[in-house]
């Protein structure tokens, strides 16, 4: 493995076995794999793709001011990919992007790189391959994790990518490159969801005197509905007794406790909305019939 960074400070901290970042065990793991010759860095781009059949694209995606991502960097990185590979006529290069980008970005870098002069799936292959680790843990999540995403649209160069994480003891899930740049999000704003709603029944339950721990405990043995997959299926929206009413029951609680539940309060607007856009879509196909 070749590393390649432009700080040079940076690189020749971590030729020591030094990391640039915190993280728990990753000194002693780059100094035992800069030992064996596992791993060199640089800070010359030439030689490190010279060197290489596959680059892992890991840089940083700043949020802009309005909330999008700044895929810039990326962006800079594989247009100067592709001016190293014209140089040297490589075929066959794997870019794979492990940073977090929004669906159509690597669409986009396709561009840029066929705007050097490179023919794809030719010259060049993209694909997606999002990582799933935490601050802190990182080492231990790398080598555990809940999957291992691979967004290709050529079967060789995705069972090629899985080859490389065939000593990682997880399922292997190959999918489209969209659905690769888009779960990360997915996942993390599903996240924040959760906490958010736990939150917000923390504090419905704190007002009431209720052991947060019993209920919290109680509410994940449920791994059938709770924290199963029988909820997660797109619909025209969620309707019948129950959950409307438990949700409305749920909703007065924590307004007659001066608790602002702003998730719970939402989520009544929000399956509005949806049972609207079934009924627009049911129209407008009805509309189509009759013309």
């Amino acid at each position: 493995v070749t590393g390649y960074d432009l700080n040079k400070s940076k690189v020749d901290k971590i030729k020591t076995g030094k990391a640039p970042i915190k993280e728990k065990g990753l000194d002693e793991l780059l100094l035992r794999s800069i030992g064996k010759g596992n791993l060199n860095v640089t800070t010359d781009l030439s030689s490190a793709v010279e060197n290489s059949e596959i680059a892992f694209i890991s840089v940083n995606t700043p949020v802009n001011e309005d909330g999008s991502l700044n895929t810039s960097i990326v962006e800079n990185v594989c247009g100067q990919i592709a001016m190293e590979l014209k140089k040297k006529r490589s075929k066959g290069f794997i870019v794979v992007v492990r940073s977090s980008v929004v669906p159509g970005t690597l669409k986009k870098i396709r561009g840029i790189m066929e705007s050097k002069g490179l023919e794809y799936s030719k010259d060049f292959f993209l694909v997606s391959n999002p990582e799933f680790m935490r601050e802190g843990s990182g080492i231990e999540d790398f080598l555990n994790p809940p999957h291992t995403v691979i967004g290709a649209d050529n079967e060789e160069v995705a069972n090629k990518i899985a080859s490389l994480y065939s000593n990682i003891n997880a399922p292997t899930c190959k999918v489209s490159i969209n659905t690769a740049e888009i779960i990360k999000f997915v996942n993390n704003s599903w996240h924040a969801i959760k906490l958010s709603f736990i939150n917000e029944v923390s504090s419905i339950s704190k007002k009431l005197e209720i052991d947060n721990k019993e209920l919290i405990d109680l509410f994940c043995s449920d791994t059938k509905l709770n924290l199963g997959a029988y909820y997660f299926k797109p619909s025209i929206g969620y309707g019948g007794s129950c959950l409307p009413k438990d949700l409305a029951a749920l909703q007065y609680t924590a307004k007659s406790l001066g608790v602002d539940a702003i998730l719970l309060n939402s989520t009544s607007e929000s399956n509005i909305g949806q049972i609207n856009r079934t009924l627009d879509f049911i129209k407008n196909e009805i509309t189509k019939i009759n013309q």
